[in-house]
């Protein structure tokens, strides 16, 4: 019996080392934690940068079967110039989605662009995954240029004389309507699309950033545009 009791006596922890063992397991807690986070945050990162040229890949090949991009405009066909970066898209082939799939007669075709619908959609981006959402063809608000209105258009703006003009996936306004599109090729530093949803943990010096694609596959972090920064997305150029 005394055995029993001298071990007893040997093993049991006092209050303050258990007070000890807490504040070691609080304060690698408080350590390991923000590392995980931030691990997270930079394969999310990478994830999407993994997304992008993926779509950069499936638009080569809609490019080489359609010789043009994917159909996703401001102006339905046929209205005037003065309208055609105003208003409302026009989703009626699904732009980017186009690539996984579309809808027709009822039911979905599989376009095989892409393999998975999962490169349609940022994992940073909390909007469920759909067959009908893709997180690379959404508005974005923080820029007033129209060519902003949504990450992936093909027409940014329909004033020929715009010294950006050839830097976008389509042309229009060869007349006087929107239905008529000028082929050429555009340069090879044209933004395709961008993901916004790393503006709270992805930085370009002090300021928030995206991740831009552009039309030659090359993927930049950039800076964000917002209200005051004066920057418009479509417009950014590699560095």
């Amino acid at each position: 019996m005394k055995r029993i009791e001298a071990m007893d006596e040997r093993y049991a922890f006092t209050l303050i080392e258990l007070l000890v063992v807490l504040s070691i397991l609080a304060i690698a807690t408080a350590i390991i934690f923000p590392m995980v986070a931030a691990i997270r945050q930079r394969g999310s990162g990478i994830t999407c940068q993994q997304n992008l040229q993926a779509i950069h890949q499936a638009i080569k090949l809609y490019w080489l079967d359609y010789q043009g991009y994917p159909p996703f405009d401001l102006c339905p066909a046929g209205s005037p110039c003065t309208s055609c970066c105003t208003g409302t898209p026009d989703p009626s082939d699904g732009g980017l989605l186009r690539l996984f799939s579309y809808r027709t007669a009822g039911r979905r075709v599989r376009t095989g662009y892409l393999r998975s619908p999962r490169y349609l959609h940022c994992p940073y981006d909390r909007t469920p995954q759909s067959l009908d959402y893709s997180s690379y063809q959404v508005p974005d608000g923080q820029s007033a240029d129209p060519g902003d209105a949504y990450t992936y258009l093909r027409t940014r703006t329909a004033n020929p004389n715009d010294a950006e003009f050839r830097r976008q996936l389509s042309t229009r306004c060869a007349s006087n309507t929107c239905a008529d599109q000028i082929p050429y090729y555009p340069a090879d530093d044209t933004v395709i699309t961008w993901c916004k949803y790393h503006r709270r943990t992805l930085r370009r010096g002090d300021a928030p950033a995206d991740i831009v694609l552009f039309l030659d596959g090359h993927v930049r972090i950039m800076e964000a545009p917002t209200p005051t920064n004066g920057i418009i997305g479509w417009r950014r150029k590699p560095p």
